[in-house]
């Protein structure tokens, strides 16, 4: 998928978890968190998918395969698993500590 076809996948998903009450935090040093902007939103869902897609190449080379695949080209199956209604954001963003709901 190209850049603008991911980024509106990005901001459907941010769309998405901010219409079930959820947010995005930053961490304010010892001060506790702070919600973020839209824009932020968006590169901390992109950020996770790009972490997702390593994450995977090196569990498929950790465990035995001879040629751990490529990254896909389009990158975008569990953004569409979210558009689609198949995933719910909050379920995996959650893994990372970038998600927080309240």
């Amino acid at each position: 998928a190209d850049r603008d076809s991911k980024t509106v996948v990005a901001d459907d998903i941010v769309r998405v978890i901010h219409a079930r009450n959820g947010r995005f935090l930053k961490a304010i040093g010892d001060e506790g968190w702070e919600e973020v902007d839209n824009i932020t939103a968006r590169h901390k869902v992109t950020h996770y998918f790009r972490g997702m897609r390593e994450r995977r190449l090196k569990r498929e080379a950790r465990n035995g395969k001879e040629k751990a695949a490529a990254p896909r080209k389009r990158g975008t199956e569990p953004l569409e698993k979210v558009r689609n209604g198949k995933a719910s954001p909050p379920s995996f963003l959650e893994e990372t500590g970038e998600f927080g709901s309240g």
